[in-house]
This record gives structure tokens, C-alpha cells and sequence, in this order.
């Protein structure tokens, strides 16, 4: 049943991805474009999402088509798309059957567009290269479908800015990093220590050392630094140093996660926090977090004041009993706690 639901979620990703693709493509197909090896100018004139087609292999959907050219030089484009999965059952030989039966000049290209390669015979496309695409052509006239669908993609881990050139700051960042490091290292160290006399059960790294390969494992994933509490499986407190939307300072953070299909265990918690401050906590109706607290770092005027800081969110979690019910959250449902991949609460798996 996990892997099921997992695979349902995967797929309205997809399909939101997709949704979010073709709608960008229809306001400015240059980044696209770029993507699929087309010059820039050739006019679109035709995407469409969950296309029918059928062949000598059976019938399938198509998650994206895109035609360009023109109607006397029409180049058709089918693409299957992957967020998070791979190929399932036998829907590329459905497409390719489908394929055949046009006539050679005429024939559709089969892409997958998604993280990786699947196979040898259909061309891939990467959501890197639809990044880059976005990237080479926004910095001349941003656009927000694009702009907003390259912020997605490296929220998802589809793809990233690891290619771009250096900047100026990349080359000055290597000492504040480090030096930002072992200083929120030293200050969570510091909470776990007194954190004990309010929440003796957690589980927090018990030694600076391992604080710090926690938190280096979540900002090779994430970008930001954190450290988990566990309770039970799939759920608990994390604290961590992120960086603000808006203004890109960094935040002192305390937040509560859950796995996002747990529906009847998250509506218990946010019921049993119903007696937080609302001025300090935030209900966060995310994928995995619930509830969050946060401060920015310059507000604090050293580590013993962001210290207390930490603790104080954590007693309102204890006082409001969110301590309490949370371990007890999905105990006893079936496939929870065997055979389930680990989350760490930051983003999906």
C-alpha cells in the first residue's frame, strides 16, 4: 500500500509538472525551445497535456505534446515525463506502436523528459537542460511561468544551478560557510545539551561531532543546516538555519513534520497545537512540515540568546502536549514502520 500511494504522489507531481511546463511553453516557448535543439524563433503552434493515442501495442496517454514548425513542415514532439519515477509497465512500447503508424515523414520524435536516461531507443531530455533553457533566456526578459517552474524544479531536485559560472560570491563563500557551519554546530549542541530537562525522550545527534555530519547531509541536499528528532518513524522536530525568502538573512528555525499522506495524524496534531502563540507559530500546510517557528539570526545578540530562543519554542510544544501525541501518530498502521523508505522531513524522498 505504501509503495502505491508513493507512486500516486510521483504521478500528480508529474502532472502538475507538466501542467506547469505546457503553460509556460504556451507564454514563451524560446527556453523550450532551447531545450529540444530548435532555434529559438521556430514558431509553436501547438501544446497540449494527456493526449490519447493508440496503436498496435494498445492504447496510451501522452503527458505532453508539443508541435512546432509549420503545418507544411510540421515536427511533432511526444514526451513522456518522469519526476521521481521511473518506467512503468509498458507505455513507451504503446507510444512507439502508436508511432508506426504514421507515415515515415511524419512521424512524431519520442522524448523522455525527465532526471535521467530510461532507455537506448527513445532520446532523453533532461529537466537540467529546460533549466539551462530558462536560465540562458530569462536574464534578457524574465518571465514569471519560467521563472516560477526553474524555482520548482530545484525544489524538487530536478535540477539545479550547479553548472552556472562562478560568481563572485561562490569564490568568498568558503570560509563563512565553514565558519557559519561550526558555529550553529556549537549553538545546536548547546540546545540538545539543556533541551533534556523539557523533552527527555528526543533523539537529537548526542555529540557536536555528529551534529555537524547532520547537518553537512542536509545542506548537501537542501541548502540549508538541520538536525532531526525523531519519534517513531516518518515524524518529528527539526531545527535548523535557512536562508528567508524574502530577504535571504538567515533564520533560526523550530518546525514539526509529518508524512504528508498521514491525513487523519496530521488534522491530531494541528488540533492538539490549537493553544500555540500564532504571533510565534505558523500552521505550514506543506508536504511534510506542519508547524513552524522561526526568528532571524542578526535579531539574536549572541548563541546563549538564540539558545534560549530554541528552548522556549520547544517548552510551547511541550506545554501545548505536541510532544506528547506526536510519537503515539501513526503507531499501528499497517506498512508504517516496515519497508518504507527513510524521510528526513526537509523534502520528499
Amino acid at each position: 500500500m505504501a509503495s502505491v500511494l508513493r507512486r500516486l504522489c510521483n504521478k500528480n507531481k508529474e502532472n502538475f509538472t507538466t501542467e506547469a511546463l505546457a503553460a509556460a511553453i504556451r507564454s514563451d516557448p524560446r527556453p523550450f525551445l532551447k531545450a529540444l535543439g530548435e532555434h529559438e524563433t521556430t514558431s509553436v503552434f501547438f501544446v497540449g497535456t494527456q493526449l490519447p493515442v493508440e496503436g498496435k501495442h494498445g492504447y496510451g496517454i501522452l503527458d505532453l505534446v508539443v508541435e512546432v514548425g509549420s503545418l507544411e513542415n510540421r515536427r511533432r514532439y511526444w514526451f513522456e515525463v518522469k519526476v521521481n519515477a521511473g518506467e512503468h509497465g509498458d507505455q513507451i512500447e504503446k507510444y512507439l506502436g502508436a508511432i508506426d503508424s504514421y507515415p515515415e515523414e511524419d512521424r512524431p520524435r519520442l522524448r523522455i523528459l525527465g532526471p535521467r536516461p530510461l532507455r537506448e531507443d527513445v532520446q532523453w531530455i533532461s529537466w537540467q537542460s529546460v533549466r539551462d533553457g530558462i536560465e540562458s533566456t530569462e536574464s534578457v526578459n524574465p518571465n514569471p511561468y519560467w521563472n516560477d517552474l526553474k524555482v520548482f524544479l530545484e525544489e524538487i531536485g530536478m535540477a539545479d544551478s550547479f553548472s552556472d559560472p562562478f560568481t563572485s560570491a561562490d569564490l568568498v563563500a568558503l570560509r563563512p560557510a565553514s565558519s557559519l557551519l561550526g558555529k550553529v554546530a556549537r549553538l545546536f549542541r548547546s540546545f540538545v545539551d539543556q533541551s533534556k530537562t523539557i523533552w527527555e525522550e528526543a533523539n537529537w545527534p548526542p555529540t557536536e561531532g555528529n551534529i555537524r555530519k547532520e547537518l553537512g547531509k542536509f545542506f548537501v541536499r537542501d541548502g540549508v543546516f538541520a538536525m532531526n528528532a525523531r519519534t517513531h518513524r516518518n515524524k518529528g522536530v527539526a531545527v535548523g538555519v535557512c536562508s528567508g525568502e524574502s530577504t535571504g538573512n538567515a533564520l533560526l528555525r523550530m518546525w514539526i513534520w509529518l508524512k504528508p499522506m498521514r491525513i487523519q495524524e496530521r488534522d491530531k496534531l494541528w488540533k492538539q497545537a490549537g493553544s500555540l502563540d500564532t504571533t510565534v507559530w505558523s500552521r505550514v500546510p506543506d508536504c511534510f512540515e506542519l508547524l513552524s517557528a522561526s526568528r532571524s539570526l542578526c535579531h539574536f545578540e549572541d548563541a546563549e540568546e538564540a539558545t534560549g530562543w530554541l528552548l522556549d519554542r520547544l517548552r510551547d510544544l511541550a506545554q501545548a502536549g505536541v510532544l506528547g501525541i506526536l510519537p503515539t501518530l501513526g503507531v499501528g498502521i499497517s506498512g508504517e514502520g516496515d519497508g518504507e523508505d527513510e524521510v528526513d522531513g526537509l523534502s520528499e524522498p
